[in-house]
């Protein structure tokens, strides 16, 4: 008997997985407030704080259009239509090299129906596959480019904002006065304690990581240095 496994192969099971457990609705009608969700980002803080019930006291049911949790801001602008204008439209980038790292790792703790990324025992042997086959890895969401999320084939980036993980909460202090929210107090809910993700490269792989994420590289003006560790979990100040 045929499972949905060979019907499907393993790259479109991998995204019908993703959109079955995509339960974030990245645009709200209420805010006014299209949030364009990166994967491994900080996004799902963010998503928690716009579903708050009443972030700005009002009506606390929220008829947000029916899109992927992970959509790009060309297929939100397309899903709005006319009425994409009125919207502000944000998102947040994180270091290509941290972000890797982070992926990884959630996909091993949380996301085992990832084979290609699961059946590998360590970072160190998922990175050398990842640098040969590249391109076997890119459709799955916590690994595709950043950029293919928010700029076009002629550069443009149709947002209002663009925030970084590495400067998190001032960034979204910044969004959450722009769209009128109250203060709000709430902890990021991932801790992690993996080591310094620069100790996980050599000087081969930061280079060929390099060049796999290099639109992201020079779109967003990231270095190999410039991530961030976050030792220790701590609450987010009021915003």
């Amino acid at each position: 008997m045929r499972t949905l496994r060979d019907n499907l192969g393993p790259l479109a099971l991998q995204a019908l997985l993703v959109r079955r457990r995509s339960k974030s609705v990245p645009v709200y009608p209420t805010l006014k407030t299209v949030f364009v969700h990166i994967p491994k980002t900080g996004g799902s803080t963010i998503s928690t704080i716009l579903r708050r019930p009443n972030p700005l006291r009002l009506s606390k049911h929220d008829p947000s259009p029916a899109i992927d949790k992970h959509s790009s801001v060309f297929e939100h602008l397309g899903h709005l239509g006319p009425e994409a204008g009125e919207y502000f439209k944000f998102s947040f980038v994180r270091n290509p090299w941290d972000r890797l790292v982070s992926a990884y790792h959630y996909i091993i703790a949380r996301r085992q129906e990832f084979e290609l990324v699961a059946n590998h025992e360590n970072f160190e042997s998922f990175l050398a596959s990842f640098i040969e086959m590249p391109s076997q890895y890119l459709d799955i969401p916590y690994f595709r480019p950043q950029s293919s999320f928010l700029i076009d084939d002629n550069g443009e980036m149709p947002l209002d904002f663009l925030g970084r993980f590495e400067t998190f909460e001032k960034d979204l202090r910044v969004v959450l006065r722009e769209i009128g929210c109250r203060r709000i107090f709430l902890k990021h809910r991932k801790k992690s304690k993996r080591r310094d993700y620069r100790e996980y490269y050599s000087a081969d792989s930061n280079k060929a990581v390099r060049d796999v994420y290099i639109r992201d590289v020079e779109n967003f003006g990231y270095d190999f240095n410039d991530g961030i560790i976050r030792k220790k979990s701590r609450p987010l100040r009021k915003l």
